[in-house]
């Protein structure tokens, strides 16, 4: 229901700070969207089993890429069903760019979409980088490695749902492709 699928949001954005920020579980909590820290040491318990220290201490340090500075933003992975094509994605947003708000940079294949975001708690940007095509052959699935840099953490999920809509990532490339070669034109 409802409330249950908030309550995996939440738990969701938690465990994407707690594993590639070094914010207080605190703040965590609340940025998250907890009430309070105990609903949200609960909600983490249940949802993964095992506590926020513990998730924290359980991330891939791969290289141990991340800067100590929050001005290196949150990495995310936005992920997508069956094969998403980049290319035409990326290239409606540089054709149809606003300047000062949205940029587009790079070539062909390794581009990288920037934007700000105006935001409930303050403002935001985020990279978007672009990622060959999975077509057939390939997994199906996949995602799009993002970067946000927001001035409130509060705001984490509404940015995650904003680039989602954006970039059209909930569509179900099946059931379209299913439509649409159905339709004679």
């Amino acid at each position: 229901g409802p409330v249950a699928l908030a309550r995996a949001q939440r738990a969701h954005a938690a465990r994407v700070l707690l594993q590639t920020t070094g914010l207080p579980v605190t703040e965590i909590a609340f940025a998250a969207g907890f009430a309070s820290v105990r609903q949200f040491n609960d909600t983490v318990r249940a949802v993964y089993a095992t506590t926020p220290s513990e998730l924290r201490a359980s991330a891939p340090h791969r290289g141990r890429t991340r800067t100590a500075t929050p001005s290196a933003g949150i990495p995310l992975r936005l992920a997508h069903r069956g094969p998403y094509r980049a290319g035409p994605v990326f290239d409606l947003l540089e054709r149809e760019a606003v300047p000062g708000v949205e940029d587009v940079s790079g070539t062909p294949g390794t581009r990288t979409y920037r934007r700000t975001l105006r935001l409930p708690y303050g403002t935001g940007i985020a990279a978007v980088d672009e990622r060959p095509h999975t077509g057939p052959g390939a997994h199906p699935g996949g995602w799009l490695d993002a970067r946000v840099h927001l001035t409130d953490p509060r705001d984490l999920t509404t940015a995650v749902q904003r680039l989602r809509r954006l970039f059209d990532l909930d569509a179900d490339p099946y059931a379209v492709d299913e439509r649409l070669g159905a339709d004679t034109r």
